[in-house]
């Protein structure tokens, strides 16, 4: 599969492209309200997702893989009994898995983030002899109920991206 990753192509062929005809009529006065902000937030999300992937290194550093990261992916499988979608996975020499969630919202992420990766876990086969460690990646943070679980083996912030090196 191929994942397009420049974002101003994204953004063309997900919100121009399809829009070109009201464009070139000049009948954009709401184009932005009535088109764009309905999908606002999941094209955010999916432009998140990118970042990290173009942001590796970046992630690798602030997790302390740099030196032992074999292969990163995003995973997608389908079976008879559903499928899951991760985000990315960050593989390493010493046989961890790091399920990386890569999760873009406005305000900091709550508890519901746990049954949808234990979702994802269910259809996720760990090769023999691996370990998983689950990492959250969440620009705004997560909440106090989320951080009280202990859930995430790492939760990664843009401050700790960015500004940690």
């Amino acid at each position: 599969k191929y994942r397009l990753i420049d974002e101003y192509l994204r953004f063309y062929f997900h919100y121009i492209y399809p829009n070109l005809k009201l464009i070139s009529d000049g009948k954009i006065s709401n184009i932005f309200a009535n088109k764009v902000r309905p999908k606002w937030s999941s094209w955010l999300g999916i432009a998140f997702e990118n970042f990290c992937f173009k942001n590796i290194q970046l992630i690798c550093q602030t997790l302390r893989i740099e030196k032992t990261l074999v292969d990163f992916f995003p995973l997608i499988q389908t079976t008879l009994k559903g499928g899951l979608q991760i985000d990315l996975v960050l593989k390493t020499s010493d046989k961890s898995l790091f399920i990386c969630e890569c999760k873009y919202h406005e305000v900091a992420i709550g508890l519901s983030v746990i049954a949808e990766l234990e979702n994802k876990l269910k259809f996720f086969k760990i090769p023999r002899g691996f370990s998983i460690k689950k990492v959250l990646i969440a620009p705004r943070g997560i909440t106090k109920d989320l951080e009280k679980t202990n859930y995430f083996d790492s939760i990664l912030k843009i401050e700790d991206l960015f500004y940690k090196h």
